[in-house]
């Protein structure tokens, strides 16, 4: 004996299949077009608008780096407000979500130099200098890209964290990799005048 079953029926029996085979595998949804509108919203200065969208976004697809990213620069963001407030309290609960953000981004793609450039920053804002300046030197070495601005950035967070030596040391790594980088050559100057300068 033959049933019969509805169009409709065999649809959603194929959708809900489908839903969990793409859950059993690892899947997740495209948020492209989500995750463009969110970035539009930010560039727009619509930071509210902006962050509905990319939770949104991470609701369907949480290891996004991308929105993970735009999530980071948010509450950097946010913290910039808290600390022209005063709040250094609530300037530092927003650094460190912001970190939580974009190690996220880099888990996703270790390799997003904007993503660990932010990191950086916002670990040396928090005043983690030391962790920051363990990430850059892991980046330097290990992760493949601009090594001369990855130096740099790592010369300039010995710098803010007022190790000069181990500053100079990575700028002229910089310098080793590229002998014409304006860039190294205008902090090692820039360190020099400092160390020149009276205490």
């Amino acid at each position: 004996m033959m049933r019969w079953t509805s169009p409709v029926g065999t649809m959603l029996m194929v959708a809900v299949g489908l839903s969990l085979l793409g859950a059993m595998t690892g899947c997740t949804p495209d948020v492209t077009e989500i995750r463009n509108v969110g970035i539009k919203q930010y560039q727009a200065d619509r930071q509210i608008e902006s962050m509905a969208t990319f939770r949104r976004a991470l609701k369907l697809a949480p290891n996004d780096a991308v929105s993970n990213y735009y999530m980071g620069l948010h509450y950097k963001n946010r913290a910039d407000r808290k600390f022209s407030e005063g709040d250094l309290t609530g300037a530092y609960k927003q650094l460190d979500t912001a970190v939580m953000y974009f190690n996220q981004a880099t888990t996703s793609i270790p390799s997003f130099m904007e993503a660990i450039k932010e990191k950086k920053d916002a670990l040396a804002r928090r005043g983690k200098y030391e962790q920051a300046v363990n990430m850059a030197e892991r980046v330097a070495q290990r992760i493949p890209g601009d090594k001369v601005t990855q130096y740099v950035i790592l010369g300039n967070l010995y710098r803010d964290a007022g190790d000069a030596d181990n500053a100079l040391r990575a700028y002229k790594q910089a310098l080793d990799m590229d002998p014409t980088s304006t860039v190294a050559r205008s902090e090692v100057e820039r360190l020099y005048q400092k160390a020149r300068q009276p205490q």
